[in-house]
């Protein structure tokens, strides 16, 4: 039985959120699902539809990161450059939305949430993956004897084959076009140089 108002998780991996539990079985659990309905509806009608609405909350933090920016351009793959690309797609929904233009409003809304998730995996997970794959890195060059170098570069290819399973999972392409993507993704935003068709057997495993 669902303790109400204890503690939960909704999705796995890195699309899982915190969430409050309640039974709704009881008249406390009843009442926690009116109230957040209640408070859904007043969130529509305050940004004007369900979109809007779902949205704000990353609209918000894109616009934050911009307000706080320092003046002149975004450095490529910064938390800045990602703010002002979402910011720039949701803006384009909008006015697609306005113009009753639903194919292309889909299109910019599906941009948007792509890099939202992109942003949100770069932000909470990359740095720690790209510190440990650094640091195993130096250590190989440090040991000494080939098994030890050997064991190494075992661990090095583990590191990048699940940054790019990680980087895999930003696109819908599969095949050839999925790991050509993926291994200029790579290279592109953290140097690391592999061949497609080694990625695309890492993408197998």
């Amino acid at each position: 039985m669902t303790k109400n108002g204890s503690k939960g998780e909704f999705g796995t991996g890195i699309t899982a959120k915190p969430v409050i539990l309640y039974d709704i079985g009881t008249d406390e659990g009843r009442e926690a699902v009116h109230s957040a309905f209640l408070e859904w509806q007043k969130q529509v009608a305050t940004h004007g539809g369900a979109f809007a609405a779902v949205v704000n909350p990353i609209k918000e933090t894109c616009t934050g990161i911009l307000t706080d920016a320092e003046p002149g351009p975004e450095p490529p793959h910064s938390k800045e450059d990602f703010a002002r690309t979402i910011c720039e797609a949701l803006w384009n929904a909008f006015d697609r939305i306005s113009e009753n233009d639903a194919d292309n409003a889909a299109h910019f809304a599906f941009h948007a949430g792509i890099m939202w998730a992109e942003a949100n995996m770069k932000w909470q997970f990359e740095k720690d993956v790209l510190d440990r794959w650094k640091a195993k890195k130096s250590l190989a060059y440090r040991n000494e004897g080939r098994d030890q170098h050997n064991k190494e570069r075992k661990l090095e290819a583990a590191q990048w084959q699940a940054l790019a399973i990680e980087i895999a999972k930003e696109t819908e392409m599969t095949g050839n076009k999925q790991a050509a993507w993926v291994a200029n993704a790579l290279q592109r935003r953290h140097g690391i140089r592999r061949n497609p068709k080694t990625v695309a057997k890492a993408l197998r495993k």
